[in-house]
Formats: C-alpha cells, structure tokens, sequence
C-alpha cells in the first residue's frame, strides 16, 4: 500500500432562517466556524422556504472542501427530514 493518512475535518454549521410577514421580508444566516453570512431570500413567504435556503446555502459554501465532514445544527426538524 502506498497511501497517505488525510485526517478529515469536521465542522459545524449553524443555520437559520426567518420570515416576517408583516413586512413581507424573508432572510437566512449561516455560521461557520468564525464566518457568518446573511441573506435575503425572495419567492413566496414562508419560514419553511427560509429555512431551507439557509441549509442550501451552507452546502454550497461548503462544498469546494472535499476533506470535511460537517454537521448541520438547524431549529427546524421538517428541514432535515
């Protein structure tokens, strides 16, 4: 055998989205490590939807990182099912 040992990462992600009604508005937040991004999300209101793309846009900022493994911490159960 002639393989190298790559020790894999792991991270965690924290997620979430919010929509407001009242002002038709609906946004995420994404934390890795010491980053965090926020975001508007547009289409039709719905806290399910801001969830959602606040667990998508995690994936994809992760996803150039091949050697990680992640864990997604979410208040939304339904998300992840």
């Amino acid at each position: 055998f002639n393989t190298k040992f790559v020790p894999i990462q792991h991270t965690e992600v924290y997620t979430d989205g919010s929509c407001d009604l009242a002002k038709g508005k609906m946004g995420y937040s994404v934390v890795i490590g010491k980053v965090t991004e926020q975001g508007r999300v547009f289409g039709a209101l719905s806290s399910y939807r801001a969830e959602l793309a606040a667990i998508a846009r995690a994936l994809t900022i992760i996803e150039e990182d091949k050697d990680i493994t992640i864990t997604i911490k979410t208040d939304c159960l339904s998300a992840v099912l």
